[in-house]
């Protein structure tokens, strides 16, 4: 099992369960009510800023009473905070690029947010696809910085630290119990792994 297994364009990664070619696309994030039915709680549907959501895709993590939100018509990561029904913008300034390491993440630009994962500390992880990183925002002081891929596409770098190596497309993220990141590279058909405690970034399926 693991690399053993061929994988093709995986895209969702969520209790470490992967799926292969998988496209989810919601207008309005919606969630289950009671006796089954489904109420709106960001967005409304078709496209537009009107109600602060555009696609969300690939989309959703959850820590406590927060959802996050990648819109990547929008190129943001929204917060939908379900105590008090406040939607704000996590990441992202609303222009597509990569930039901002260092810095507020609401200042940054993201190229293409898709895949959206939260660690045990809160800490907000979303995969800039066409800008091939892995990005965090730091829960306590709301900065950005690049976690994994250097900007060039590629598929190298393991062995070594994730912010030297190289990915494509990333997609889909998740976290073990031990806050190990996985990490969907969807253009090279794998699944790559960064140790929580090295950042040590491998290939594993």
């Amino acid at each position: 099992m693991g690399r053993d297994v061929r994988v093709a364009a995986p895209r969702i990664l969520g209790s470490l369960a992967l799926a292969a070619s998988m496209l989810i696309v919601m207008p309005a994030v919606s969630r289950a009510a009671t006796a089954g039915d489904v109420q709106t709680i960001a967005g409304s549907p078709g496209l537009g800023p009107a109600r602060s959501v555009g696609l969300a895709t690939f989309a959703l993590a959850t820590f406590g009473t927060h959802v996050y939100i990648s819109d990547d018509q929008w190129g943001v990561v929204r917060d939908l905070n379900l105590a008090n029904g406040a939607l704000t913008v996590l990441a992202g300034n609303g222009t597509h690029g990569s930039s901002g390491d260092g810095g507020p993440a609401t200042q940054a630009q993201l190229e293409e947010p898709e895949g959206v994962a939260v660690d045990s500390k809160g800490d907000v992880y979303v995969s800039d696809s066409f800008a091939a990183r892995v990005r965090r925002i730091d829960a306590a002081t709301g900065v950005i910085t690049t976690v994994a891929g250097t900007g060039v596409t590629g598929w190298t770098g393991d062995g070594g630290p994730a912010a030297d190596a190289r990915l494509t497309q990333p997609a889909g993220l998740a976290f073990d119990s031990h806050d190990n990141l996985y990490v969907a590279d969807t253009g090279n058909s794998t699944v790559r792994r960064v140790d929580a405690q090295t950042g040590i970034i491998s290939t594993v399926a």
